[in-house]
């Protein structure tokens, strides 16, 4: 008999509960439906991008679905020759920006390895300086010298990251001046 009573109770309780929240996810729904309508009115339509207009975007067809993407393709020409009057001079030059930042980026990655070779000599204490074998502060100025090529490593680190980030960036300028890729590469004739 408590078991009836107890699950009448709780069907008293939970029922009001359930209808409330129908009620109120028909209500959220009845709003966005309105929402949309409004939206249609106004002309702002959410833009709906297809696998159809993204493959017309990259095979340069000109046709795009949306104001803003129209906007992009105009300063993008695709697979338009650069400017006339370039020529292999500007592929050079384009070529020599492109290799000073790939040297760098080659210059910083070899200090790293040097400076971790240099610090674990120091750690095991390897080929110490004879001058100072019986020197005091020995320990400390190993600690120093390690400290100072930590800093370096990290410092030759972010060098690579930023250099990095240059070319990338310089790269991403080419494309989007309609520049050939290989001239980046340092092939200039076409």
């Amino acid at each position: 008999m408590k078991r009836l009573l107890a699950a009448a109770l709780v069907a008293t309780l939970v029922a009001p509960v359930a209808t409330a929240q129908e009620t109120s996810l028909a209500e959220a729904a009845r709003r966005e439906k309105e929402r949309r309508k409004a939206q249609k009115k106004d002309g702002a339509a959410a833009t709906t991008f297809t696998d159809e207009d993204l493959k017309a975007d990259r095979e340069g067809s000109g046709t795009v679905s949306s104001p803003a993407a129209a906007g992009t393709r105009a300063a993008r020409p695709g697979a338009a020759p650069p400017a006339a009057g370039g020529g292999e001079a500007e592929g050079k030059a384009w070529f020599n920006r492109a290799e000073t930042l790939r040297k760098s980026i080659a210059a910083a990655e070899e200090r790293i390895p040097k400076h971790e070779q240099r610090i674990a000599e120091l750690r095991n204490d390897n080929a110490p300086n004879p001058d100072d074998l019986l020197d005091p502060n020995r320990l400390q100025k190993r600690e120093a010298e390690i400290h100072r090529l930590l800093a370096e490593i990290e410092a030759a680190q972010a060098e690579v990251v930023r250099l990095k980030q240059a070319l990338s960036d310089l790269e991403d300028e080419a494309r989007a001046k309609g520049i050939p890729p290989g001239w980046l590469e340092g092939r200039f004739s076409g």
